[in-house]
């Protein structure tokens, strides 16, 4: 095979074997159970680490070979999805989710799989719903670059549906998950241009095509036993 490609699995591999929980690390630490090559990594390093390791599988996501690699780890996007419980880390808050959002539009497969990351964090986080995440960041308090991430992973998993019936039944449980409600109230509070009113316009957009093609009244409803 080509070694490059080699390479670069066998350095996602390294990554993903060293994205552990903190809070699993610290709890160790405090029994005094940790191995003595570990006594260095502290909760504050290991938050470091982790960070340093998203801007790294960032980087190597934006060609075939880096995605192939991550993806061939079935547990890679729950890892990744369940560090945006660490909401005090923004930077990597913001590149998980645009990860999440390329990870979308790489492949049908790969689509199902952040669906499925994001099933994983609703029930691991006891979340009334898989989409309660990302209406909680775009309620929250941080900067809008993480909200413009959150509407841009929001637009990857509506347009990169497989099927009509599909996209419509993702944007009904959004809906039901409060999140029509909580990019108008984005947009009320956001007038400048910018890349956040561009994903809000593009949410928007899909939203009327959708409305266009299957009829739907002024406010979206969408019956999910007809999926």
């Amino acid at each position: 095979g080509d070694p490059e490609a080699k390479r670069r699995e066998l350095f996602v591999k390294r990554i993903l074997e060293r994205m552990e929980d903190p809070a699993e690390k610290e709890h160790e630490g405090k029994k005094g159970k940790k191995r003595k090559e570990e006594k260095h990594f502290d909760v504050p390093l290991c938050l470091v680490a982790v960070e340093e390791i998203v801007a790294c599988l960032k980087k190597i996501m934006f060609n075939k070979e880096g995605l192939d690699a991550v993806i061939s780890f079935p547990d890679a996007l729950r890892s990744l999805v369940t560090l945006l419980a660490l909401d005090n880390v923004i930077t990597m808050q913001r590149d998980i989710l645009l990860i999440l959002a390329s990870m979308c539009a790489y492949s049908e497969r790969c689509h199902r799989l952040v669906l499925d990351a994001l099933d994983f964090f609703h029930v691991t986080f006891h979340k009334s719903g898989r989409f309660l995440v990302v209406v909680e960041i775009l309620n929250s308090s941080q900067p809008v670059e993480v909200k413009a991430a959150v509407i841009s992973l929001i637009n990857a998993l509506i347009v990169e549906a497989p099927s009509v019936e599909g996209r419509l039944g993702l944007r009904w449980e959004m809906t039901e998950a409060g999140v029509m409600d909580s990019i108008d109230k984005i947009a009320g509070e956001t007038e400048e241009e910018g890349i956040i009113q561009t994903q809000i316009s593009i949410f928007r957009d899909t939203l009327c095509g959708d409305a266009a093609v299957t009829d739907f009244a002024d406010e979206f409803q969408y019956n999910p036993e007809l999926a």
